[in-house]
């Protein structure tokens, strides 16, 4: 024997003795002896021994059906006083094995869990997400992932401590990224001037669920965003001006990133149509006149299109079509095939699919290459 080994129990030894023999009993059967030794004595076990169980485990764990691993990891799942090593090791093993571990089990640090997400399947990163108590850094590490469903997960789980700065990214991103709205604004850690911030462009019905559940004045909120408005007003006199200056503010709203769903809203609301439409135009860059085409002369569908390319929901749509139709007196309501039509174009076309949709109408009209 060599040095290392003079330090292993003879049970040990003769158990590790087996992990190598060929002919030796089936592999089923000599994991799960092997787990339980280490299951059961891992605190009497010294460093040496640790380390020789956990490589024996690791080199039997593929060749162990996966109902057996599956039934240790749901014993081990909210056990406190197992080796560490050996829930890393399910941890780490397919997603029917691990998602008991990921979701529940306490021994996992942040280091093994930002291990998992870098190395592992989406639906590791999902069971991570919703996790109890995950930690900044593990939070930072499931937005790095760049997946929507692992963000919304981790969003939804109000137990995640998300730090400030990474929240306000997460803000900033559901200006165009819908999905991430309604999470971010459930979330009780929310600071008031995010969920002020967000007021700006969500859709009148989480606007009502900012107020209700973060607790904002909606006085206040409606006079803020009337604010970016009126002192753009103040500084160019837009106030009875020609459309150059409806230019002016629009650029300034683009330049200063509050060029918004909800200013768009807001112009309707105010009898603002041409600003309204000039607003629009800038958002998917194309021309005044092209715009009104699409707004005005064809079909609901092409304004669904239009939405999606400036990153704008299906509550902002209704209003827009509805507000359009009465405008040029014409039938405000939806059919129930135009309403399910409307629905698979918000669910399926994403804002550069749009935009391309579009471009490619306009070079149709134009019989010339837009590009």
């Amino acid at each position: 024997m060599n040095e290392t080994t003079t330090t292993i129990k003879p049970e040990i030894t003769e158990l590790l003795k087996l992990a190598y023999d060929k002919s030796a009993q089936g592999k089923n059967k000599l994991f799960d002896e092997i787990t339980g030794v280490f299951e059961t004595n891992h605190e009497n076990l010294s460093s040496d021994e640790r380390l020789l169980m956990s490589e024996i485990l690791e080199s039997l764990l593929l060749n162990v059906e996966t109902l057996i691993r599956q039934k240790l990891a749901n014993r081990l799942a909210t056990m406190k006083n197992v080796p560490v090593e050996l829930i890393i090791l399910l941890a780490n093993d397919q997603i029917d094995v691990a998602r008991p571990i990921l979701d529940l089990s306490i021994l996992l640090e942040d280091k093994d869990l930002i291990g998992i997400i870098r190395q592992k399947s989406l639906q590791h990163q999902l069971s991570i997400a919703g996790r109890k108590n995950i930690g900044p850094d593990v939070c930072k590490q499931l937005v790095g992932t760049g997946n929507d469903d692992v963000i919304v997960k981790m969003l939804s789980n109000k137990a995640a401590r998300i730090d400030d700065k990474t929240l306000e990214e997460l803000v900033k991103q559901s200006r165009t990224k819908t999905i991430y709205q309604p999470p971010i604004i459930n979330r009780p850690d929310l600071p008031s001037e995010l969920a002020s911030r967000m007021y700006e462009w969500v859709s009148d019905n989480l606007k009502e669920s900012l107020i209700d559940i973060q607790s904002l004045d909606k006085t206040d909120l409606e006079t803020s965003l009337q604010s970016a408005v009126t002192s753009l007003q103040e500084e160019d006199k837009l106030q009875g001006e020609s459309g150059s200056n409806e230019k002016n503010i629009i650029e300034k709203l683009q330049g200063t990133g509050k060029l918004l769903p909800s200013f768009l809203i807001k112009c309707l609301k105010q009898g603002q149509v041409t600003l309204f439409e000039r607003a629009f135009s800038k958002m998917i860059n194309i021309s005044h006149d092209r715009l009104c085409n699409i707004i005005y002369e064809r079909d609901e569908a092409s304004l669904a299109v239009a939405c999606c390319a400036a990153g704008l929901d299906r509550n902002t749509f209704l209003i827009i079509y509805k507000t359009t139709r009465i405008a040029r007196q014409k039938k405000p309501a939806l059919s129930k095939e135009q309403a399910l039509s409307i629905f698979e174009i918000f669910k399926n076309l994403d804002a550069r699919a749009a935009e391309l949709r579009i471009h490619k109408w306009l070079a149709d009209d134009a019989r010339v290459p837009i590009f």
